[in-house]
Protein backbone atom coordinates (compact mmCIF):
# COMPACT_ATOMS: atom_id res chain seq x y z
CA UNK A 1 0.00 0.00 0.00
CA UNK A 2 1.50 3.58 -0.92
CA UNK A 3 1.76 5.61 2.02
CA UNK A 4 2.81 8.59 0.24
CA UNK A 5 0.54 12.01 -0.59
CA UNK A 6 0.58 10.84 -4.28
CA UNK A 7 -1.65 7.56 -3.83
CA UNK A 8 -4.98 9.15 -4.90
CA UNK A 9 -3.62 10.87 -7.83
CA UNK A 10 -1.52 7.55 -8.82
CA UNK A 11 -4.46 5.47 -8.41
CA UNK A 12 -6.70 8.01 -10.87
CA UNK A 13 -4.01 7.47 -13.67
CA UNK A 14 -3.81 3.98 -13.11
CA UNK A 15 -7.62 3.80 -14.01
CA UNK A 16 -7.44 6.10 -16.51
CA UNK A 17 -4.92 3.67 -18.07
CA UNK A 18 -1.72 4.92 -20.52
CA UNK A 19 -3.08 4.34 -23.79
CA UNK A 20 -5.98 6.41 -22.88
CA UNK A 21 -4.00 9.07 -21.67
CA UNK A 22 -1.46 9.11 -24.58
CA UNK A 23 -4.78 9.77 -26.92
CA UNK A 24 -5.82 12.29 -24.78
CA UNK A 25 -2.69 14.14 -25.38
CA UNK A 26 -2.57 14.28 -21.26
CA UNK A 27 0.73 16.16 -20.06
CA UNK A 28 1.77 18.45 -17.08
CA UNK A 29 0.61 15.66 -14.13
CA UNK A 30 -0.17 17.52 -11.03
CA UNK A 31 -1.46 15.17 -8.49
CA UNK A 32 -2.05 15.76 -4.81
CA UNK A 33 -3.73 13.97 -1.50
CA UNK A 34 -7.26 13.92 -3.28
CA UNK A 35 -6.85 14.64 -6.97
CA UNK A 36 -5.18 14.57 -10.58
CA UNK A 37 -4.86 17.69 -12.70
CA UNK A 38 -3.38 17.81 -16.50
CA UNK A 39 -3.20 19.33 -19.50
CA UNK A 40 -4.98 17.85 -22.86
CA UNK A 41 -3.67 18.80 -26.16
CA UNK A 42 -6.03 16.83 -27.93
CA UNK A 43 -9.03 18.49 -27.07
CA UNK A 44 -10.15 21.54 -29.15
CA UNK A 45 -12.36 23.40 -26.15
CA UNK A 46 -11.09 21.55 -23.20
CA UNK A 47 -7.23 22.80 -21.68
CA UNK A 48 -6.91 20.81 -18.71
CA UNK A 49 -8.68 17.97 -16.77
CA UNK A 50 -9.10 17.92 -12.68
CA UNK A 51 -10.30 14.24 -11.08
CA UNK A 52 -11.27 14.46 -7.73
CA UNK A 53 -11.88 12.08 -5.35
CA UNK A 54 -14.96 12.85 -3.41
CA UNK A 55 -16.10 11.91 0.02
CA UNK A 56 -18.09 8.90 -0.98
CA UNK A 57 -15.73 7.60 -2.49
CA UNK A 58 -16.46 8.74 -6.34
CA UNK A 59 -15.30 10.92 -8.43
CA UNK A 60 -15.92 14.56 -9.70
CA UNK A 61 -14.30 15.46 -13.07
CA UNK A 62 -13.68 19.26 -13.91
CA UNK A 63 -12.78 20.22 -17.49
CA UNK A 64 -11.16 23.86 -17.74
CA UNK A 65 -10.07 26.18 -20.67
CA UNK A 66 -7.37 28.31 -19.52
CA UNK A 67 -5.75 30.71 -22.29
CA UNK A 68 -4.69 34.01 -21.50
CA UNK A 69 -4.48 33.88 -17.60
CA UNK A 70 -8.06 33.39 -17.65
CA UNK A 71 -9.31 30.14 -16.29
CA UNK A 72 -13.16 28.84 -17.39
CA UNK A 73 -14.91 25.72 -16.23
CA UNK A 74 -16.27 24.29 -19.20
CA UNK A 75 -18.36 21.41 -17.35
CA UNK A 76 -18.26 19.27 -14.59
CA UNK A 77 -19.43 15.46 -13.67
CA UNK A 78 -19.58 14.47 -10.46
CA UNK A 79 -20.64 11.04 -8.84
CA UNK A 80 -18.31 9.25 -11.31
CA UNK A 81 -17.17 5.54 -10.88
CA UNK A 82 -13.80 4.58 -11.95
CA UNK A 83 -14.29 2.50 -14.54
CA UNK A 84 -16.46 5.81 -16.34
CA UNK A 85 -13.86 7.72 -16.04
CA UNK A 86 -12.57 7.47 -19.60
CA UNK A 87 -15.94 7.42 -21.05
CA UNK A 88 -16.88 10.20 -20.01
CA UNK A 89 -13.62 12.42 -20.18
CA UNK A 90 -13.64 11.09 -24.23
CA UNK A 91 -17.11 11.88 -24.77
CA UNK A 92 -16.82 15.22 -23.00
CA UNK A 93 -13.56 16.40 -25.39
CA UNK A 94 -15.05 14.39 -28.08
CA UNK A 95 -11.94 11.91 -27.95
CA UNK A 96 -11.40 8.60 -29.09
CA UNK A 97 -9.82 7.51 -25.95
CA UNK A 98 -9.79 3.80 -26.67
CA UNK A 99 -8.73 1.42 -29.09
Amino acid sequence: METNKLQVANTIKNQIGSKSLFMMGAKNFVGDDESLTFKTSAAKKITHIKIKLTKNDLYEIIFYKIKGGECVIVGNIADVFCDKLTPLIGKTCDLAVTL
